[in-house]
């Protein structure tokens, strides 16, 4: 890639795994908080890279301070306000993030 984006906290489903045990490991092993709750918003395709990459939009309430448990691959975690978010997104957060602020379930297919 080569370029500076922003992403969201998440990576692969495990064979067998549910979406719920996913997000909850997910968000433990890249930021290092407990999810309490969560609900999938939006299910999209993305096609970036040479990859193809299907993105499962969940919104979490989770518990604990961000950290920065892969420096490899993030430069650092913050929050951001709806109204002020970049246009650097990695495609697949873009699309998340557009299903999130339009409330529509499918960005692109």
């Amino acid at each position: 890639m080569g370029k500076q984006v922003y992403g969201v906290p998440g990576r692969d489903l495990y064979f067998r795994e549910s979406i719920g045990n996913a997000v909850k490991r997910n968000i433990k092993e890249e930021i290092n908080c407990e999810v309490r709750n969560y609900r999938i918003f939006c299910v999209n395709a993305n096609y970036e890279y040479g990859n193809h990459y299907i993105g499962i939009g969940v919104l979490a309430e989770i518990e604990g301070e961000a950290e920065l448990l892969k420096p490899e691959d993030w430069e650092k975690w913050k929050w951001i306000d709806c109204d002020k978010i970049p246009n650097n997104l990695f495609p697949d957060a873009r699309n998340l993030v557009e299903c999130f602020l339009e409330k529509k379930f499918t960005a692109s297919e």
